[in-house]
């Protein structure tokens, strides 16, 4: 039973306070990126990003190998 492992993980709505534990916990495994409407604590690798922008989505998730949408939870 083996485990999907991702090296870059794209976080929707990653400055919330869901998003935030969420990154946290798989930043422990994986680069991730918050990409949220506003900035995020200190040391957080962020991006902005509107999630009803197609444009802003591709070019934020570009490299990604994964993404958790969290927006407007």
């Amino acid at each position: 039973n083996k485990m999907m492992r991702f090296e870059k993980i794209a976080v929707t709505g990653g400055n919330g306070a869901l998003g935030q534990f969420v990154a946290r916990d798989h930043g422990q495994d994986a680069l991730v990126t918050c990409l949220d409407l506003k900035a995020g604590p200190k040391g957080v690798r962020s991006r902005f990003a509107d999630v009803t922008s197609l444009t802003q989505l591709m070019e934020a998730m570009s490299g990604h190998d994964a993404v958790v949408h969290l927006a407007a939870l």
